[in-house]
């Protein structure tokens, strides 16, 4: 799903596409500032479109065109996209209607099978309605000699921009869809569709039967309100027209049962109520749920079940396993917890673990 832009310099191509898509092509009032093909993408019917924004293209023959004009031209020659053509008839862009309309006639053929739509851009400057009727003419006979749409639009005042960019979008899909049903794949499924119209079998008029139970449980408020629909309460969401402050008439009738957010509400909002979690308790006998949790029982409370002790006891666990942890460190570095060497043969001692230490590294770096 393509979109592809062309026309003269300065005639407002980058600025549409910095319109629809979230691209930031650099515009300046002077010719070829777009340099490259620049690629945008925009969203259209929860689809993914990407927009193309072509160099300006001059009107020469081919073999005086530059890489810079042949990018546009290449791609109009092999995408399958829908095509803007942008005319400027302010003429602000340094190029007449008549040369813009000679370029078209020359790149006319890149446009077969394409769907075209002619845009004419800048009318906050230069009005549709107050051209000249000879330039009219001629702009409109371009659109009736490839039969295209023919759009009015401005960038600055961002009239037409999304109705251009709606019509390319839904040209393009109709354009696709029709290829689809054209195809050979549309013959193997609809030999398996069968379309019925089912016709009246008398003119008998059968009016809509409600059973008399259904009338009685409607008349009762058991099944809801008149039109099968149970009122249910709409309190803690956002108020709509249909909402009435008819405090109990608000509340639901029938058989509904209210949760706990419908209590929530009905009692403060969040942060006021809460739901009671002692109804969920599962016991030996439900009466028990409700019932206080006792602070003394059988005359003793949970102080008489402290040590009066457990911070000494405490204490000489904490260094007990302080003691351990050095001597577990010092297994671990190689260590005696008690040496009876003196500091010479220690050093001695600590050069070879040092040593050892640089010839297990060295080896494992060989190793890798």
């Amino acid at each position: 799903r393509t979109i592809l832009m062309c026309g003269l310099p300065n005639v407002g191509k980058s600025s549409f596409m910095n319109k629809i898509t979230r691209g930031n092509v650099d515009v300046q009032p002077y010719a070829f500032t777009t340099k490259s093909l620049f690629v945008g993408h925009c969203d259209y019917k929860y689809l993914r479109w990407q927009v193309i924004d072509t160099p300006g293209i001059l009107d020469h023959s081919l073999e005086e065109r530059n890489t810079i004009e042949m990018q546009a031209i290449i791609a109009l020659a092999h995408l399958t996209c829908s095509v803007l053509y942008f005319c400027d008839i302010s003429e602000h862009c340094g190029y007449s209607i008549e040369q813009q309309c000679s370029l078209f006639r020359s790149i006319k053929p890149l446009f077969a099978n394409k769907q075209l739509i002619i845009v004419v851009n800048k009318v906050d400057q230069q009005p549709w309605e107050t051209l000249d009727p000879e330039k009219k003419e001629m702009i409109e006979a371009l659109a009736k000699d490839v039969n295209c749409s023919l759009m009015t639009m401005s960038n600055v005042s961002e009239h037409g921009v999304s109705e251009v960019k709606a019509t390319a979008c839904e040209k393009l899909l109709a354009s696709r869809v029709d290829a689809r049903v054209s195809g050979k794949k549309i013959e193997g499924v609809m030999n398996r569709l069968q379309v019925f119209h089912p016709a009246p079998r008398d003119n008998v008029e059968r009016e809509a039967h409600i059973p008399d139970s259904v009338k009685e449980a409607i008349a009762e408020g058991r099944i809801g309100s008149a039109d099968h629909k149970p009122k249910r309460s709409r309190t803690g969401y956002a108020p709509t027209v249909e909402d009435v402050d008819g405090g109990e008439d608000e509340v639901m009738n029938g058989e509904y049962r209210k949760t706990a957010r419908d209590l929530m509400w009905e009692n403060g909002g969040p942060g006021v109520w809460a739901p009671d979690y002692r109804e969920q308790y599962d016991l030996k006998d439900e009466e028990w749920r409700f019932d206080a949790i006792p602070e003394i029982i059988d005359g003793k409370n949970i102080s008489d079940y402290v040590d009066p002790d457990i911070e000494k006891k405490l204490a000489e666990l904490e260094m007990e396993e302080e003691q351990l942890m050095k001597e577990l460190e010092a297994q671990r570095m190689g260590e005696e917890p008690e040496s009876d060497l003196d500091s010479e043969e220690e050093a001695a001692v600590e050069a070879i673990r040092d040593r050892k230490k640089i010839i297990n590294k060295m080896s494992q770096v060989k190793k890798s």
